[in-house]
């Protein structure tokens, strides 16, 4: 019941088309910012103390914490990744891992170590914390 809902109040709020997720807002002036939790469709949660099951791959917060960051590379399309995440597979594989959401509504997650990704149900909502302030360029020195 605890985990339906939010998973409700969800879907009453922004709609429980897969079409278009709350995170799809999100810009590079939203990003990097911590993520507080990730709600899945189904109502499932990622946080500090859940974790959740995608195929074989065990995914959690890794150290409590998990960060989001807007990534443009050159000549593809700009997505949001979500760092920091922990992913332990049955056979004793683990490490870090990342939950990479693209703007058309497909997702996937990319185990490093294993320089392997498997697309997976993208979440409904990423909660994010407060962004993080991005360093200030140092200012130019007059030339003499």
């Amino acid at each position: 019941m605890r985990r339906v809902l939010p998973w409700a109040l969800a879907c009453i709020l922004t709609g429980c088309s897969a079409s278009s997720y709350s995170w799809q807002r999100y810009t590079a002036r939203d990003l990097p910012a911590p993520v507080s939790s990730i709600l899945t469709p189904m109502g499932e949660v990622i946080d500090a103390h859940h974790v959740l099951t995608y195929g074989t791959w065990t995914v959690g917060f890794a150290n409590g914490k998990a960060r989001a960051a807007f990534v443009c590379p050159p000549e593809t399309t700009c997505y949001i990744t979500i760092q920091n995440l922990k992913c332990l597979h049955p056979s004793g594989d683990s490490g870090l891992c990342r939950l990479n959401v693209f703007d058309d509504g497909s997702c996937n997650l990319f185990i490093p170590q294993r320089r392997e990704a498997f697309e997976v149900q993208c979440p409904l909502e990423l909660s994010l914390g407060m962004r993080e302030a991005q360093e200030k360029p140092r200012p130019k020195q007059a030339m003499h």
